[in-house]
């Protein structure tokens, strides 16, 4: 119990001083879900415990992975030039459940383009059948 209290107060004091330097808090909500959008790296449930990261054991498979994904995610934000940006950034960001709201429309925009591109390409089958 001590230890977990010990983490989530050290993961939020550690929250506090990135915010204030993370040049992420800058990048306007729909520039930044769209990056994080294309780099393929994003989880909800990645969101959702950075959003809450008290929430979360340290030591589980799922903070593990999001721990990756934050790492994934924050190489190409730097290439797009935001920023000297880092995984700690990536977690720190304040927005969470804005940005993973419009990362689920974009996906949902994305297989729609994909459905159409292909009824396009091969013709719609469900037609061909009779």
């Amino acid at each position: 119990m001590r230890k977990t209290l010990l983490l989530a107060l050290t993961s939020l004091s550690l929250s506090a001083c990135i915010q204030e330097d993370n040049p992420l808090q800058d990048v306007e909500t729909n520039t930044l879900a769209q990056k994080i959008f294309e780099s393929q790296n994003y989880k909800s449930f990645c969101g959702k415990m950075w959003a809450n990261p008290v929430s979360v054991s340290a030591d589980g498979q799922k903070y593990k992975e999001c721990e990756d994904r934050a790492s994934l995610i924050a190489i190409p934000l730097k290439d797009a030039g935001l920023g000297d940006i880092s995984s700690q950034n990536v977690k720190a960001i304040k927005r969470w459940s804005e940005i993973d709201l419009i990362i689920d429309r974009l996906q949902d925009e994305a297989r729609k383009k994909a459905r159409d591109d292909s009824k396009n390409l091969w013709g719609d089958w469900s037609k061909k059948q009779e």
